[in-house]
């Protein structure tokens, strides 16, 4: 469990002894996270092959107080199946494994204030309270062996995959414009926000050779990826 806050303050001058925070681009907001987790496993072998598999459940709950420049509070849930799988096997030189794992991936409380940040006029933030919840797929695959002589060598692959992942989008304003929060913009600003989208990927190879060295009574390892 972890709480935060975010406060985010412009003041707005008027022709008075008084100064008033603009309601466009001001806000207080404290927010509460929990997250509980619970699943289970099933191992099996049979001779040198060892299977794994698993699935867990995630739920987290962000429950978060806005005090201006509307008092308000809200809670949202965010429910996640999270499977697991992997096999390893094994030989009298070396095994050959692969796993799959998934993780969620939870918006921030930044990414979800209804507020716009013009901390820099020309480049300004507003999070988006409709984001939901994705998941990060990862595998990762590794194979090892070592020759009679001392020879040893890896070859190891890893990839991910987003689904309803969390990314930017960027707004260009060509003209002055104003929003209807009242948020203003030059020629050439941007305004940056926070949308799901899926189909992001990384995949990463490497590979390591390592043999003695008479001559240093030692070893020397080579790698590159």
């Amino acid at each position: 469990r972890s709480a935060s806050s975010l406060r985010t303050s412009t003041v707005w001058p008027y022709p008075s002894d008084s100064e008033t925070l603009d309601p466009a681009t001001s806000g207080s907001f404290e927010q509460r996270v929990t997250t509980h987790r619970a699943g289970s496993a099933y191992q099996f072998r049979s001779g040198d092959i060892l299977l794994t598999g698993g699935l867990a459940y995630e739920q987290t709950t962000i429950g978060g107080e806005e005090g201006w420049p509307v008092q308000r509070s809200s809670t949202r849930s965010y429910g996640t199946f999270l499977p697991s799988a992997s096999m390893k096997v094994d030989e009298g030189s070396g095994f050959f494994r692969v796993r799959y794992s998934a993780s969620s991936i939870i918006p921030s409380f930044g990414q979800t204030q209804e507020v716009v940040d013009n901390a820099h006029p020309m480049y300004q933030t507003i999070g988006n309270p409709r984001l939901q919840a994705g998941v990060q797929h990862s595998v990762d695959a590794q194979y090892t062996h070592q020759e009679g002589g001392g020879l040893r060598y890896w070859v190891n692959a890893r990839g991910g995959l987003s689904s309803n992942g969390i990314c930017r989008a960027i707004t260009l304003f060509d003209a002055d414009t104003t929003l209807s929060n009242g948020a203003t913009f030059l020629p050439g600003g941007e305004l940056t926000s926070y949308v799901n989208e899926g189909g992001a990927w990384n995949v990463i190879t490497s590979f390591a050779i390592s043999f003695p060295v008479s001559v240093l009574a030692s070893r020397l390892s080579l790698w590159t990826s």
